[in-house]
């Protein structure tokens, strides 16, 4: 699924920057409120799915840690040393998402 060019990418980019500091639900409720304003809207169809689907694809990309994959979908760091010293940039979020499927 690649990442939208130009200003689709760039608004993208800029409406994920509002999730740090949020919790898991205001996220959630967030991304939902994303994936309705594009008219996507089976009730079956909720973040959860969002979250199975792409952390089933991330594992088949290329290039991408499971650190970096459970950074992108939100999960929580499974040590110390993923959870205190591994900051993934926009750019290394970017080369992931768009090598997903």
């Amino acid at each position: 699924m690649p990442l939208a060019s130009g200003a689709d990418r760039d608004a993208f980019l800029a409406y994920a920057r509002v999730f740090p500091g949020v919790n898991a639900t205001q996220a959630s409720a967030a991304l939902m409120r994303f994936i309705r304003g594009l008219g996507i809207d089976d009730s079956a169809l909720v973040f959860y799915s969002w979250r199975h689907s792409v952390c089933n694809q991330l594992e088949h990309v290329p290039g991408v840690s499971r650190d970096l994959a459970r950074h992108i979908v939100g999960h929580a760091p499974v040590d110390v040393h993923s959870r205190h010293y591994l900051h993934p940039s926009i750019a290394e979020l970017v080369v992931a998402i768009e090598g997903l499927g």
